[in-house]
């Protein structure tokens, strides 16, 4: 049975702009666009056109996690990287995105600032594995590894653990009865946001969910018997511009560190593997609801 895929992407770049903006999301989000659809309207269509245009599902194919630095002065020449995942057929216009984050580089993230060049591309290949597959100089190697969703589930293989720090490297946005949820959610809660986009994902791929009804509510049955220890989170707000509503825009989330704690927890290493990888919440073409599990014995 096909699932569906994944192909995570790393670029290493170099910064040959002094001036950067605070979170560079937005900027790389908002930059990335208009040199797609200059090099290749297709990929342009897939990643930032219409998704209810085939399906009534409005979920983009892709997800982007910018450098982390919360400086706005980055020096020239210092070492950064850009990740992205792409999902499903969207895998197809790596090569494309390739292009639009070369000519992103020259033309800066916001305003001819954020500047960089391309030193090389390299993709996950499951566990902990990255390859490098594009050196500036040398081209293009191998076309990388597309993994399956099943497949990150296999290769993280449950191990025992009693406590789970997950670190939100940028804001978590997740709804409850359709308001954003301002405090630490449940270790449930993670799971069916979880479960959720994977669906979705899934079914504007047009491909068969990971899991069958039944196998979800065993995950959540079980996932609720972990309990909340000493989360430390607050409400973060990051602020975008849009040129298009011409106004300021607040796309806050909880930061911070969520902490967890049962028997059971090494049953979801796998889980949070693949929520690393595709990120939860909302906002995720802007980098944002990326985490970071530890787990500990």
């Amino acid at each position: 049975m096909d699932y569906l895929t994944v192909l995570r992407c790393r670029w290493h770049i170099i910064a040959t702009d002094s001036t950067w903006p605070r979170y560079k999301g937005f900027g790389i989000h908002s930059a990335l666009g208009p040199a797609l659809r200059n090099c290749s309207p297709e990929a342009y269509a897939c990643l930032y056109g219409d998704s209810t245009a085939n399906t009534n599902i409005d979920i983009k194919p892709y997800r982007l996690l910018p450098p982390l630095n919360q400086e706005q002065d980055v020096k020239e020449g210092d070492l950064m990287h850009i990740d992205l995942a792409l999902f499903g057929p969207a895998s197809r216009w790596l090569f494309a995105c390739m292009s639009a984050l070369e000519t992103v580089g020259k033309m800066g993230i916001e305003r001819g600032q954020g500047r960089f060049e391309i030193q090389s591309v390299e993709a996950w290949s499951g566990s902990t594995a990255w390859h490098s597959f594009y050196q500036t100089r040398e081209g293009v190697a191998e076309w990388p590894r597309v993994l399956s969703v099943k497949t990150i589930l296999e290769e993280h293989s449950p191990q025992p653990a009693t406590t789970l720090d997950i670190t939100l490297d940028t804001p978590l946005r997740l709804k409850q009865e359709n308001r954003l949820q301002r405090s630490a959610p449940s270790f449930s809660d993670l799971m069916r946001h979880l479960a959720t986009r994977v669906k979705l994902l899934s079914e504007s791929a047009g491909l068969p969910p990971l899991i069958s009804s039944e196998e979800k509510t065993t995950l959540l049955s079980l996932a609720d018997s972990i309990e909340p220890a000493n989360h430390e989170v607050n409400w973060t707000d990051l602020s975008r511009y849009s040129f298009r509503q011409k106004a300021n825009m607040q796309f806050g989330g909880i930061m911070g560190t969520l902490r967890y704690s049962g028997e059971h927890l090494g049953a979801f290493r796998p889980w949070l593997a693949l929520a690393e990888c595709v990120h939860l919440g909302g906002k995720t073409t802007f980098g944002l609801g990326h985490i970071n599990p530890h787990f500990k014995s």
